[in-house]
Formats: structure tokens, C-alpha cells, sequence
């Protein structure tokens, strides 16, 4: 997935990464992505926000979220 940020964007643009729904209550699913977010006016990147078992660090340049057994 490749998400344009160039000039002219609006303060308060979103971009969302939608996928299917999986019943998760027969198993365990684990999902891992790459995101690269980088530049002078880059915001930042919230999820799962008051849903810990959602949440991801927070932060700018290249992150791979790894969730913890």
C-alpha cells in the first residue's frame, strides 16, 4: 500500500488501513506491517488508541510493529 503525503494535503488529512473482520474467538491472529513515515511535517501515526491489545508504539522514520508473546 503506498499512501501519497505530498503537497497539497490539509492539516488534519487521514489516511486508514481497512481490512476484513475475522472472527478472532476460535483463534489467535497476529498481524505485523512495516510503515515508513518521514519529512519535515510528518505527523504521527495513533492506533487502538484505549484498546491496549491494539496498540502500537508511536513514532516516526521506519517502525515495524512486533507484537509480544
Amino acid at each position: 500500500m503506498f499512501i501519497e503525503a505530498s503537497r497539497p494535503r490539509v492539516t488534519g488529512d487521514k489516511a486508514r488501513l481497512i481490512s476484513p473482520l475475522y472472527n478472532i474467538t476460535a483463534k489467535y491472529y497476529c498481524v505485523s506491517f512495516y510503515y515508513h513515515m518521514y519529512g519535515k511535517h510528518i505527523g504521527e501515526y495513533p492506533s487502538g488508541k484505549g484498546n491496549p491489545s491494539l496498540e502500537l508504539a508511536v513514532g516516526k522514520g521506519l517502525q515495524l510493529h512486533a507484537p509480544s508473546a
